[in-house]
């Protein structure tokens, strides 16, 4: 296959990041939403964590599914169809008339989003090579980051005189023309054809050979506490801060540029600590988890002595996850894109990390319901603590086979 070009590289990295921005929109409403909706229907941030929990088993079992099917099919088709998905789901939405509806309407939205994250990856590996792959995880990463500041700053502020169903409006049309996007590069694509049509899914006896040999198995179990916190905090944030600073006026700003603020350095720093040791991804993991677990002690520490300085630990906190899940859901599965197991791979990866999520959502939930938002860094750290012993475990040297 002939060398894709630099500029087609930085033409598909730039759609793949708007298409996940778009991804992230058509989610991160509903956090930005929440406290309308339960207000609007009447119901308790309980539920409302319930309602999340089943967006996130939704997701994770979706990434199952759609994870095996990515690295199967044609992945443009695929890209297509998952973007029709989101966008009908989020214009349906608001045409709901009770809690019910919302739940299963976003259940359905997590299932069309789990499709997007192992595909989109797919499709960059067939352009970037082995020693570009902290450039594809730092920029879908980054997308997050740009998807929490257009959510909370143009949904959160701009629309807080709206009704809740604007929220679900304005994300459906951005996924429509995301959609005429993928429409119009389908038309003019090559590299991508070629791939796919020369690369099959891995043999299941392959992707076991390599869950034993590599102790992917381990990976799994770490995606399940650090999911737990990153989610936890996108869930949560707004409401967090709205316990801490009581409406403060300050809340919005501070939500908008913190917790964004905190995302990018996790990212970035995690991009230092890829190139510095591109061959070995686990390294990298280890100094990010052992980051989590300090942040969230500081967490604790700090909101005992100064609660409002809980805003900065959750920022501080959500940006070690992030910088976490860069590596466990893009890095390392890409390295396994000769093998075409990249998008399987990170369907595995994420089903755990959202049984980390669903658990963080209900019980966080619970948390804020009862008024007791400062258990929620107890939560971060135990789960911090956690994933850096199954950090350690995975990097001892293994036993002679």
């Amino acid at each position: 296959m002939k060398i894709p070009k630099n500029s087609q590289k930085k033409t598909v990295l730039i759609l793949c990041i708007m298409t996940y921005i778009m991804v992230y929109l058509c989610r991160l409403n509903f956090s930005t939403a929440i406290l309308k909706i339960a207000d609007a229907l009447h119901t308790t941030t309980t539920t409302m964590g319930i309602v999340g929990s089943l967006f996130f088993l939704s997701y994770g079992i979706g990434q199952l599914i759609n994870g095996f099917i990515g690295d199967r099919v044609a992945p443009i088709r695929f890209i297509i169809m998952a973007i029709i998905g989101t966008g009908s789901i989020n214009i349906a939405i608001t045409q709901a008339q009770s809690i019910g509806i919302i739940a299963l309407l976003w259940s359905l939205n997590g299932y069309f989003q789990s499709a997007f994250w192992g595909t989109l990856n797919r499709i960059l590996s067939f352009y970037y090579g082995n020693g570009e792959h902290h450039i594809v995880s730092t920029g879908l990463s980054l997308s997050m980051v740009a998807s929490y500041i257009l959510s909370w700053a143009v949904l959160g502020k701009l629309l807080t005189g709206s009704s809740w169903q604007t929220y679900f409006l304005i994300p459906a049309a951005v996924a429509f023309f995301m959609l005429i996007t993928w429409f119009t590069f389908a038309q003019t694509e090559q590299v991508i054809r070629q791939e796919a049509a020369q690369k099959t899914g891995a043999p299941f006896k392959n992707l076991w050979y390599s869950f034993r040999k590599e102790r992917l198995w381990i990976i799994c179990i770490i995606c399940v506490f650090t999911g737990l916190v990153k989610e936890g905090v996108g869930l949560w944030a707004p409401t967090i801060f709205l316990n801490i600073l009581g409406g403060n006026a300050n809340q919005a700003f501070l939500l908008i540029v913190l917790i964004p603020l905190g995302n990018f350095c996790g990212i970035m720093a995690t991009k230092s600590l890829l190139k510095r040791n591109p061959t070995d991804g686990t390294a990298a993991l280890l100094v990010m988890e052992a980051s989590l677990f300090v942040t969230a002690l500081l967490f604790v520490i700090g909101t005992a002595l100064f609660p409002p300085s809980g805003v900065v630990f959750t920022a501080l906190v959500s940006g070690m996850a992030f910088g976490c899940n860069s590596i466990m859901l893009s890095y390392i599965p890409l390295s396994y894109s000769k093998h075409n197991m990249v998008a399987t791979l990170i369907g595995i990866f994420n089903f755990f990390a959202y049984i980390g999520a669903a658990v963080s959502a209900y019980v966080l939930g619970i948390s804020l319901s009862g008024d007791h938002w400062f258990f929620i860094p107890y939560v971060w750290m135990a789960a911090g603590g956690f994933a850096l012993v199954f950090v350690l475990l995975l990097r001892r040297k293994k036993p002679t086979e």
